[in-house]
């Protein structure tokens, strides 16, 4: 945060809110500030933008408010106020840049700010400096919340809404932020682009893949029906969907079909960072038969495909061992995928985790965890049982680690409901994906291994 005396709002009458100043116009601001929040109606917007160009004080502004071009009716006060910043950026200096209007507003960690109006008690943030990889564009803001009220873990470092992109773009800011040595993966939700700014924002994916990055895109506006809807939304033209979704994925994107797809490759690409995309060749393994057969149902996703190769003749012997010395051999034979049965414990499972991904012949897996099986530690600590996901000895515990020493990438499943939920936290945290549907699990490593492989050659 900032040192109050650093604040100020701008009210008519009041002389102070919440503990700070207030003065009653913006030619009252004694000095230049950084960030100007606009947060009043449509109708005041331009008085507002004019004193701030023409006395000079802000550096950037974010607008707030909504009914500007989206609104029928509102298309030349629109049209007025980008000539108006234009104008602006030509004088010497160029004036404050804008972001919005119709912004839910910015989280910036590194800049130790928060102007979304969403109270803590409706979506809980992380506070703090930490690392965080993920930078969030999109715009729509009801979009971002939401999926970071689903996915809270993702804790981005910057998340924008850029609205109806008034001055600052998409493609400006992915141009801008791709060289922050801390950001490794965007996030990126599009209703339209502004005239010539899809090329700019293809040309900067690509540079962003070039410094090996990744780019998660989903284009709104496929139908009539979407298209009208986004320029009800954020005064946005949809454009052609075929062109946009080949142009972004020809850059090296991970092209997002649904919300479902967004949220599945933020889900491996955020913790597969420095994994190795060696090849399509999968490893499937689960505690479970129908994970099995569900995994090896859905190793095709439009165009890519893994396989399922046999393991190697050392790996065989490993594993025929690991089922020996644990009376497993006479349920369960060594292929691929391979169903470990309910009966394996935590320290087997590990095990034989550990000997698949020393096989030469694989070059990522999926690893499949029904927990409900007695067999394993999988609840947090609890009374009438004595088993703890926070034993060294459990699956929670031994997993991650195990993964870690590999550079090939590993998804885990954990199909099963909320019992679990602690179970997923620590892997997670120990660095894994974590879905909770194999299919969705083996389909979102597909398209990593594809985008990845195409991005090499």
């Amino acid at each position: 945060g900032f040192d109050r005396d650093n604040l100020h709002i701008v009210h008519p009458t009041a002389t102070e809110i919440d503990g700070v100043s207030c003065v009653a116009s913006i030619s009252d601001l004694t000095d230049k500030v950084d960030l100007f929040v606009v947060a009043v109606g449509a109708d005041q917007v331009a008085g507002v933008i004019n004193d701030l160009i023409e006395l000079d004080r802000a550096n950037a502004v974010i607008l707030i408010p909504g009914g500007i071009g989206e609104k029928e009716g509102s298309e030349n006060l629109e049209a007025d106020l980008r000539d108006r910043i234009r104008e602006a950026h030509q004088r010497d200096g160029g004036g404050p840049i804008f972001l919005g209007g119709n912004s839910l507003g910015v989280i910036s960690h590194p800049g130790c700010y928060d102007t979304m109006f969403i109270p803590d008690t409706k979506l809980p943030k992380s506070r703090g400096k930490h690392a965080r990889k993920l930078c969030f564009i999109s715009q729509s803001g009801a979009f971002i919340i939401s999926t970071l009220s689903c996915m809270p873990w993702l804790d981005p470092a910057y998340a924008l809404s850029i609205g109806n992109q008034i001055d600052l773009t998409a493609g400006d800011l992915l141009a801008y932020i791709k060289d922050d040595p801390e950001i490794e993966v965007f996030a990126v939700y599009m209703e339209g682009f502004q005239p010539c700014d899809g090329h700019a924002f293809a040309a900067a994916v690509k540079e962003t893949v070039a410094l090996g990055k990744d780019v998660v895109f989903y284009k709104a506006g496929r139908t009539s029906e979407g298209r009208s809807a986004t320029a009800g939304h954020t005064a946005s033209v949809a454009g052609d969907y075929a062109v946009c979704e080949n142009a972004i994925s020809q850059a090296g994107a991970f092209v997002a079909s649904d919300f479902g797809e967004f949220c599945d490759f933020l889900r491996v690409t955020l913790p597969l960072r420095g994994k190795k995309a060696a090849g399509n060749r999968m490893a499937a393994v689960s505690n479970a038969g129908y994970e099995s057969v569900g995994m090896a149902d859905s190793i095709q996703l439009n165009g890519a495909e893994l396989v399922l190769p046999s393991f190697e003749a050392r790996t065989e012997e490993a594993l025929a061992k690991i089922l020996s010395d644990n009376r497993l051999d006479g349920l369960v034979d060594v292929k691929n995928p391979f169903d470990v049965t309910p009966m394996a414990g935590d320290t087997v499972f590990t095990d034989i985790i550990v000997e698949v991904l020393g096989d030469r012949g694989i070059d990522a897996a999926v690893v499949g965890i029904v927990p409900l099986t007695p067999a394993m530690q999988t609840l947090a600590p609890g009374e009438g049982y004595r088993e703890s996901i926070n034993d060294p000895g459990s699956i929670a515990q031994l997993l991650p680690g195990a993964i870690a020493a590999s550079d090939k990438p590993v998804v885990a499943v954990i199909d099963s409901g909320v019992p679990f939920d602690p179970l997923v936290a620590i892997l997670r945290a120990g660095g894994l994906p974590v879905f909770r549907a194999a299919d969705r699990a083996v389909r979102a490593l597909c398209k990593w291994v594809d985008v990845k492989s195409r991005m090499r050659n």
